[in-house]
Order: structure tokens, then C-alpha cells, then sequence
């Protein structure tokens, strides 16, 4: 009999941002929903804000949709924390994209009408 160990985990993509401290991303999931991260920094404070999932283009709350914000003084290290949570949580990315911050703001779903459509 043969048993497989010593197992590893091995990254199979990039995502190479231009200026981590302001970017935006989206995160595309396995069930085809998406996530977003935006980061801003302003005169020394970095702001977080991550929500998700969504169905593109559809007014309707998937379940376990979540909203985060958070602010912190600017920190490379804080920042690549932040992203690879975001690339690595319970809701895995299967594609990564850099997107324009209008963009990823666009996305945000409209919680009151979304509401009305349980």
C-alpha cells in the first residue's frame, strides 16, 4: 500500500497591483459570485472595505453577504494581510482582477432594494 504525505499547497496565480495602497479588486468565486476589496489611503490612513458576495448585475442578497470597513494607519504589511485574507478566506477566488475603485463601488448592491426582494 502507498499513502501520500508531507502534502502542499501551492498558489497557481498572481495578482501583480500597481499601488496597493489604492487599488480595487474582484474576487470571482467558484459559484460565480463576487467579492470586493477596495483600499484607499488619505494622508496616512489606509481604509478597508471589503463586501460580498454578490451576483453581478441582480438585486438580490446572497446569503452570508457580509460588509467590512476598516481604518489603520498606512502599512505595507497591514495592506498584503488584508489582500491575502481576501484571496485566501472561506469564500476562495478562483480569478482575481484589478478594477477602477468606481467600479468596485458600482457593485455595491442596493441594500434597500435588495432587502425588498427577500
Amino acid at each position: 500500500m502507498i499513502f501520500n504525505y508531507a502534502e502542499e499547497s501551492v498558489f497557481t496565480k498572481q495578482l501583480d497591483l500597481v499601488d496597493a495602497g489604492n487599488t480595487a479588486i474582484r474576487g470571482l468565486t467558484p459559484d460565480q459570485f463576487e467579492n470586493y476589496l477596495i483600499i484607499k489611503t488619505v494622508e496616512g490612513k489606509t481604509s478597508f472595505l471589503k463586501f460580498g458576495p454578490v451576483i453581478p448585475d441582480a438585486p438580490l442578497l446572497v446569503e452570508g453577504f457580509s460588509v467590512s470597513y476598516k481604518k489603520v494607519n498606512y502599512n505595507e504589511r497591514a495592506i498584503a494581510k488584508e489582500v491575502q485574507l481576501f484571496l485566501n478566506n472561506k469564500f476562495p477566488v478562483l480569478e482575481a482582477t484589478e478594477i477602477p475603485e468606481i467600479e468596485a463601488l458600482g457593485a455595491f448592491p442596493n441594500l434597500q432594494e435588495a432587502f425588498m426582494n427577500l
